[in-house]
């Protein structure tokens, strides 16, 4: 589209209209947008062509159609993160990421869909309803990825796109925070590396810190040689086993890699349990006091049900439960339900201390073992049906300690989840059987991989992506996202 753009042979306006006309088709079945703005997004491709034809050129972006989740600011809307109480507020001015991409020339389309209060990988909320997978009208999704698998939006501004990106089969970079403007760590999505490439020069560290000093003003350090990197494949993070069409997605990813010239070699990280369960603990680390209190009087998402009943009630009882799970062979839900715990403020300085040693020793481990990178699942499982993510939470177990870590990452899709792929023949306690049930309903659902680095090297990220992307992309099994 922007070579299109570049060489006249088509408009801004011409884009933006056939993205608009199939949101108007499209997404009355997906429900990936909250608002569409149609008459402004057509002010702004009318101003991108008039600058063009002017000789002003803004950069990569300029005159190219963009969407953005619902939980970044627009000037005077709301800002609801699925909460009906927030639906008559008014955002006193723009986000810095709606900011950038005004700068940049980008036009937005409109906003996508968001799970509840945004603690959920289901985009489902009371508000705005429930965003339903490209791939399956029965499964889970969230709103941004759904509306650039659906070729709604050809790229995507979101909070963390990686467990989404997964589910819809589209590529996501989660950059390192601070790498882009605050409040929130941000991801761009696309249905390729390329794009996400051509956001990323788009939004250079230069720019991005004119708009928040936060963000330093340095160059991204360059992507090195692939014949120079060694990357380790970590396949089970031993709290829950991924499902079998995961691992078939990171062999497929490794040997991809490895026609690419990369070294890629198994490895075992210690710790990622402790680092998952004191991520969850600092989610939780006011006993849930804030999620209670912001759905007050609200009607919940049922992917929010069974954190909120648990929240709800006394912390006896909720010791009792945890009992119960241990000896029911499930100690992984026992720890989540006792994350569940009112901190001090010495107890919560000293968890956050802890979280950022751990983050520390994963780090010094990858360079003591000569590791650029590491290639994992982004989730335990593929997709899950609506509603199977309530007492799911340790399929997050691949994503969130690096989210925890302050660590960028990126998922690229490679497969989809073959007939004899969607079962699971390892089953223990109840979480083993919920992701049985999961597997079970998963066929034809796509795969992705999840790649993690250091801080501040998108770009070798972005290299490996492609790498993958470049020899599964011919393969009869990759996920061509249905707009294809």
């Amino acid at each position: 589209m922007r070579a299109e753009l570049d060489s006249g042979a088509v408009s801004s306006r011409e884009l933006t209209r056939a993205h608009l006309d199939r949101i108007a088709e499209i997404d009355p079945e997906i429900r990936a947008f909250t608002l569409v703005f149609r008459e402004s997004a057509e002010a702004s491709a009318e101003r991108a062509d008039d600058e063009r034809v002017a000789g002003k050129h803004r950069g990569p972006l300029h005159g190219l159609p963009v969407s953005i989740e619902e939980s970044f600011d627009f000037a005077g809307r709301a800002t609801t993160l699925g909460l009906v109480g927030r639906k008559a507020g008014a955002a006193p001015a723009d986000a810095l990421m709606v900011r950038a991409l005004s700068d940049a020339g980008a036009v937005v389309l409109g906003r996508t869909n968001v799970p509840q209060l945004l603690r959920s990988v289901e985009s489902d909320n009371p508000l705005f309803g429930r965003t339903t997978n490209p791939f399956s009208p029965r499964h889970a999704a969230g709103g941004e990825a759904a509306a650039i698998g659906a070729g709604l939006s050809p790229l995507g501004f979101a909070t963390d796109g990686r467990v989404a990106a997964h589910f819809c089969g589209v590529a996501a970079l989660t950059a390192t925070p601070g790498r882009l403007p605050h409040p929130h760590p941000s991801s761009l999505l696309a249905r390729t590396v390329g794009d996400l490439e051509l956001a990323l020069d788009a939004l250079p560290a230069s720019a991005m810190s004119e708009l928040d000093p936060r963000v330093p003003p340095l160059m991204d350090p360059p992507a090195p040689p692939l014949r120079g990197v060694t990357v380790g494949v970590l396949h089970d993070f031993g709290l829950l086993a991924p499902s079998s069409a995961l691992i078939g997605a990171l062999e497929r990813a490794g040997d991809a890699l490895r026609a690419a010239g990369a070294r890629v070699e198994p490895c075992a990280p210690r710790d990622l349990d402790q680092l998952f369960f004191a991520a969850v603990e600092l989610e939780l680390t006011d006993g849930a006091r804030s999620l209670i209190d912001a759905l007050t009087g609200e009607p919940v998402a049922e992917s929010l049900r069974s954190l909120h009943k648990l929240a709800r009630i006394p912390r006896a009882v909720r010791a009792g439960l945890e009992k119960m799970a241990r000896l029911a062979g499930d100690p992984e839900t026992a720890r989540v339900i006792a994350a569940i715990d009112e901190k001090s403020a010495g107890e919560h300085r000293a968890l956050g201390e802890r979280i950022g040693a751990l983050g520390r020793a994963q780090l010094e481990s990858w360079r003591s073992a000569g590791l650029t990178a590491i290639l994992c699942p982004p989730y335990a499982t593929p997709a899950v049906p609506h509603g199977q993510s309530a007492d799911f939470a340790i399929a997050l177990s691949y994503s969130l300690p690096w989210a925890a870590a302050g660590l960028p990452a990126g998922v690229v899709p490679v497969t989809r989840v073959h007939g004899a792929e969607a079962r699971r023949d390892r089953v223990k306690g109840q979480l083993g059987r919920l992701a049985r049930r999961i597997d079970e309903q998963s066929a034809g659902l796509p795969v992705g991989v999840q790649l993690v680095a250091p801080p501040w090297h998108e770009r070798t990220l972005l290299s490996l992506m492609a790498a993958i992307e470049r020899n599964v992309s011919g393969d009869v099994d990759y996920p061509r996202t249905p707009v294809w």
